[in-house]
């Protein structure tokens, strides 16, 4: 199966790697299990619900959420229509969401939570752009991205035909993400990535960890970050399943919970490790 485009890892799933915990996030203290075969139908579903909305090849969408299966669905779900993912921090401010927004003109936000939905929202407001927001968790009174994946199925027929014509026109060399940087010496800045950066990238990483399809993976990067982003398409692409930590004050726990063959991490998780141990 050749793998030139981020999304192309649904069908390397479909024809290789059909399997019971493919992603896996924790709600409610209990590990909720989606098969290769959900991920697949969230995310076509969504690239269906998406067009359904009024979204367009070339918009943007910002993401500011923990790690979760999720944020996969929404991500190939963007991907496949050539719409460009916007993975952000949750640890920014009112004022850099809202230069962000602004910056990349972004027409639609997923937060994850009620917590992040009060920093985010105002900034939406104070951009005075007419961007929809919706959550993952699900609040009161806010649009849930189930409605998107609803909104999807019920007009599946109507939009298979056009996301299999926008996926063939995807080139590798396309836009597919904009990074923000930490902006350390000023504004953050938008750093554009084509599926070809990212795709040569875990391939090169793939051949390294050599992850096989029973092991299991602890995702513990943020997913917005470039690093734990190129650690969650590897593992992906060798049919590991994913197991995304709670936070990073869980990590042990977690660990415990399900003895992972692998994981990834920056040298600071490591000495956080070695303080614990030692």
């Amino acid at each position: 199966m050749n793998v030139e485009r981020t999304f192309d890892l649904l069908d390397r799933y479909r024809d290789l790697f059909i399997k019971d915990d493919a992603l896996c996030g924790k709600q409610d203290g209990v590990w909720v299990k989606y098969s290769s075969r959900e991920y697949i139908d969230n995310s076509f579903n969504f690239s269906y619900g998406l067009l359904e909305t009024g979204i367009k090849k070339g918009d943007k969408i910002v993401t500011v959420s923990n790690n979760r299966p999720e944020w996969n669905f929404v991500d190939s779900g963007m991907s496949m229509i050539g719409v460009i993912h916007v993975p952000v921090f949750t640890s920014l401010s009112t004022d850099e969401y809202q230069y962000i927004i602004n910056h990349s003109g972004a027409k639609m936000i997923f937060v994850s939570d009620k917590k992040l939905f009060k920093i985010v929202n105002p900034a939406i407001a104070a951009s005075g752009k007419p961007v929809q927001i919706y959550s993952f968790d699900n609040l009161d009174g806010v649009k849930n991205w189930k409605e998107i994946v609803e909104a999807g199925k019920s007009n599946a027929q109507k939009h298979s035909k056009t996301v299999e014509d926008l996926k063939n026109s995807v080139r590798p060399d396309d836009f597919a993400s904009l990074i923000y940087t930490s902006g350390t010496t000023g504004k953050a800045k938008g750093v554009m990535l084509t599926h070809r950066n990212m795709v040569s990238n875990f391939i090169s990483a793939a051949s390294v960890f050599k992850l096989k399809p029973e092991d299991k993976y602890l995702s513990i990067l943020p997913l917005c970050h470039v690093g734990g982003r190129l650690g969650n398409y590897q593992t992906q692409y060798s049919g590991s399943s994913i197991y995304y930590a709670e936070n990073m004050g869980t990590i042990a726990a977690n660990m415990a919970e399900i003895k992972p063959d692998g994981f990834d991490a920056v040298p600071r998780v490591l000495e956080k490790f070695y303080d614990v141990i030692i």
